[in-house]
């Protein structure tokens, strides 16, 4: 793994930025943080957070291909509504 990658070690395992940014982000979304139809802007994520931007990024992918948001093209990431049953 890349030294630049690592973001802190957590009983021997090493955590990547953009695990620590999925994490922190999905957080955000299910205690409403953030709310449905908000915008994400990886900027100011990554001002909040701490982190460059590509970390971020790649985050906000993880949770889309998950379901959590939705990305709309040349308009960016907003959160979807969180079905507390799932």
């Amino acid at each position: 793994m890349a030294k630049n990658r690592k973001a802190k070690e957590n009983h021997g395992q090493s955590i990547t930025l953009i695990d620590e940014a999925y994490r922190k982000l999905k957080e955000m979304i299910f205690r409403q943080n953030v709310i449905p139809g908000q915008r994400l802007i990886a900027k100011d994520l990554s001002e909040m957070l701490k982190m460059s931007r590509t970390p971020i990024i790649n985050a906000l992918y993880l949770l889309e291909r998950e379901g959590f948001i939705v990305s709309v093209p040349f308009r960016g990431f907003y959160v979807k509504p969180v079905d507390i049953n799932m």
